[in-house]
């Protein structure tokens, strides 16, 4: 069996969540492997859009699966060649790359030129796409049609809502430590300086810095406003 490196990508995060475009590209991968005789000994991912002739480092999951492949002097095996790239000037980078790769699609049979020619093909398939999309949108203006969700108000309500209550589970877990520092009398860059030292990441896992130890103590402070009123409400009914 000779090794192999797999690559597999996704345009979305909810595709990376869902798993399920991930799924079908390693499997059709794994088939071609059996078939064929390579073992994958280590398998790259990517979520993120394959438009555009960005260089491969700005795509950690290729630039890992390229460098690995060259390191140990094998295949790289993709399962469709637009999960490489859709844009025939970005293909022809990876090709300078001198790594050998195989788009289990096409066969092991396929050599450069053929590439070349398929990549092309992809990417005038994508602008032809592109243009069908605009030329619908233009004709649905011309119309007087309306574009867009007609739901958008109530779907942003919804989403601002969600996003508040993730911020108020977050919460839960940080603010008695940020209260209890606040109460010691240390300022908002101390606080955040400490957590950062602790190695507590924010709600997004990202630095702590003053405007977010601000922020955190606003939703507090919000969230007991509205929940005082409520609650003596509550109690003068019960008496």
């Amino acid at each position: 069996m000779r090794p192999a490196i797999g690559y597999l990508r996704v345009s979305t995060e909810a595709q990376g969540k869902s798993g399920l475009g991930l799924e079908a590209q390693r499997e059709q991968i794994q088939r071609f492997s059996d078939e064929h005789g390579f073992s994958v000994t280590e398998w790259f991912t990517d979520v993120q859009s394959g438009k555009g002739n960005q260089k491969t480092n700005l795509r950690p999951g290729l630039a890992a699966a390229l460098a690995t492949a060259k390191r140990a002097k094998c295949h790289l095996l993709v399962s469709k060649l637009d999960r490489l790239s859709r844009n025939a000037t970005f293909l022809g980078i990876l090709m300078e790359e001198k790594v050998s790769f195989l788009v289990c699609e096409l066969g092991p049979e396929v050599d450069r030129f053929m590439l070349r020619i398929y990549a092309a093909v992809a990417e005038k398939e994508r602008e032809l796409i592109g243009q069908r999309i605009r030329d619908a949108l233009a004709a649905k203006r011309a119309r007087g049609e309306r574009l867009g969700s007609p739901q958008f108000p109530e779907i942003r309500k919804l989403a601002y809502k969600r996003r508040a209550e993730l911020a108020q589970d977050f919460d839960r877990d940080i603010f008695p430590v940020v209260k209890d520092l606040r109460d010691q009398g240390l300022s908002l860059r101390k606080i955040a300086d400490h957590l950062n030292r602790l190695r507590v990441a924010t709600q997004y896992s990202g630095q702590w810095c003053a405007m977010k130890v601000s922020r955190m103590l606003d939703r507090q402070k919000m969230l007991a406003i509205c929940i005082e009123p409520a609650t003596i409400n509550q109690t003068s009914q019960a008496q």
